[in-house]
């Protein structure tokens, strides 16, 4: 079945009023049922690719790492079980793999000092047998296992 312009469009614009989340694309199914899966797929990243191209360089000011980065921090202080990385990415409506890049850029940059007194560290990660980190050094592993399960 080919998709016309103006059924790409309408398709475009019910994601702007979503979340980009799987129960997102489960609802688009259900408002275009012509559509296979894989087309709305498609859309529904094509899209959001466009929407983080946009609003890149609002996230990558000094200013909004550093927010993010402290936030982060104090999230994991109150409360070390909660998905904070996620709830932080989804806030600021940002791709929480890049979320977790800036967060432990933050991290290194804060730390670089430290590593230069101390080779190895805090880059010397360890990993177990199936690819885990394990912790090496301060940093809280919780990013670390992220990155495992979500690579950048």
């Amino acid at each position: 079945m080919i998709l016309t312009k103006a059924q790409y469009e309408e398709i475009a614009q019910c994601l702007v009023s979503v979340p980009p989340t799987r129960q997102s694309l489960r609802k688009l199914k259900q408002r275009f049922p012509s559509q296979s899966q894989a087309t709305l797929l498609s859309i529904f990243s094509q899209e959001y690719q466009k929407h983080i191209k946009r609003t890149h360089a609002k996230h990558h000011t000094s200013e909004a790492i550093e927010s993010y980065y402290q936030r982060y921090l104090n999230g994991v202080v109150k409360n070390g079980a909660a998905p904070v990385l996620l709830d932080l990415a989804n806030e600021v409506d940002y791709a929480p793999s890049l979320m977790a890049r800036l967060i432990l850029e933050r991290f290194l940059q804060e730390h670089e000092e430290t590593a230069q007194h101390r080779p190895g560290w805090p880059l010397a990660m360890k990993f177990n047998a199936h690819g885990s980190a394990v912790k090496s050094s301060n940093f809280p592993v919780r990013i670390l296992e992220f990155c495992n399960v979500f690579p950048l």
